[in-house]
């Protein structure tokens, strides 16, 4: 399914879940134009920070998914293009807040989001043109997927997930690469139901397994 025009990917996820979709594809392509998962009525997926240097990079949610979904979600765009897409989903999100950006040749991908709620969960959409092992640096990051566009295909996107940021501020998710590559980053705020109140405990937008393309 190289140079194709739609992604279908196998997902589990469940009514009221928060379902965020990481797309990477060859820069300067159009982009997403729509996403579907079946769902009836179809649930709204909106999109969120883009970014088109080195990699194009989006992402897209649907927050509390009114409707449930079937099992598969399509990505469509609307150049034909080597991309690639993860799918993850979160509980306990009321909402989204910042986003950040970035771009570069090296073997550690990143993104800063300055956080506008305590008890928020950042997540990174990192696309590369590297084949070789990804990872996680630092304590409090997760690494959750990758996948490429096809066998040999260039474009592998993947996501992250940078965990709770207990205060506002400056927050940085960095990854591994294991050659230097050029890449290029998008993050999104996701706010967290208990962000209005520090004493609580954060109610943590926890992923489930992550879900990857199998084209």
């Amino acid at each position: 399914m190289n140079n194709g025009t739609s992604l279908a990917i196998t997902i589990s996820a469940a009514k009221g879940d928060t379902i965020v979709v990481y797309f990477s594809c060859t820069t300067g392509a159009a982009g997403v134009s729509s996403i579907s998962d079946g769902s009836s009525p179809p649930n709204v997926y909106v999109q969120g920070p883009v970014q088109n240097t080195n990699v194009r990079n989006e992402i897209w949610y649907c927050l509390n998914a009114p409707n449930a979904p079937t099992t598969t979600l399509t990505v469509n765009y609307a150049t034909a293009t080597e991309a690639a897409a993860v799918v993850e989903t979160y509980t306990g999100v009321i909402g989204v807040g910042a986003t950040g950006s970035g771009s570069g040749s090296s073997t550690a991908p990143a993104v800063t989001v300055v956080t506008t709620q305590p008890n928020s969960w950042v997540v990174m959409c990192v696309g590369g043109t590297v084949s070789s092992a990804w990872s996680a640096t630092g304590p409090n990051e997760f690494w959750h997927a990758i996948t490429s566009a096809a066998t040999g295909g260039p474009i592998r996107t993947g996501s992250f997930d940078g965990g709770n940021v207990s205060s506002t501020g400056s927050d940085t998710v960095t990854g591994t690469f294991g050659t230097t590559c050029t890449w290029g980053t998008v993050g999104l705020e996701l706010l967290s139901l208990d962000f209005e109140d520090d004493s609580l405990p954060p109610a943590r937008p926890a992923p489930a397994d992550p879900i990857v393309s199998v084209w």
